[in-house]
């Protein structure tokens, strides 16, 4: 970056290292989680006040490390989206990982928590 300051660069990994990678220069990110609303307003918020940006970022934490744990990670993200009114299934289209009812109140609880609802112009089924 001090070389090309014109140069974004972006973290990724599910956004689970966002603030330390915001801090570290990192201008966006390349994420497939599955709250991009919230992340928008992360990177928005941090520039002008990194405190509470981070506030926010750890709120969803735990709904991030539910995306990032492998083999559930695919079956996590479309529960979410299942969850907030994105999609109405969330059978993946190729067999794999499910989700089971303890795994889905996971997802449930940790939305919760989070705050995290449905995203602006969803409409409720």
């Amino acid at each position: 970056r001090r070389l090309l300051p014109r140069l974004g660069v972006v973290g990724g990994l599910g956004a689970l290292f966002l603030i330390d990678e915001l801090r570290a220069g990192a201008t966006g990110l390349m994420t497939g989680a599955a709250v991009p609303d919230r992340l928008v307003g992360i990177l928005r918020t941090f520039p002008s006040d990194p405190d509470e940006a981070e506030k926010d970022w750890l709120a969803l934490l735990p709904l991030l490390r539910l995306e990032a744990f492998a083999p559930y990670n695919l079956a996590a993200r479309k529960e979410i989206w299942r969850q907030r009114g994105v999609i109405t299934s969330a059978r993946c289209r190729r067999p794999g990982a499910t989700l089971d009812e303890r795994a889905r109140d996971d997802v449930r609880r940790a939305l919760k928590a989070a705050g995290v609802s449905q995203p602006e112009g969803v409409l409720p089924s």
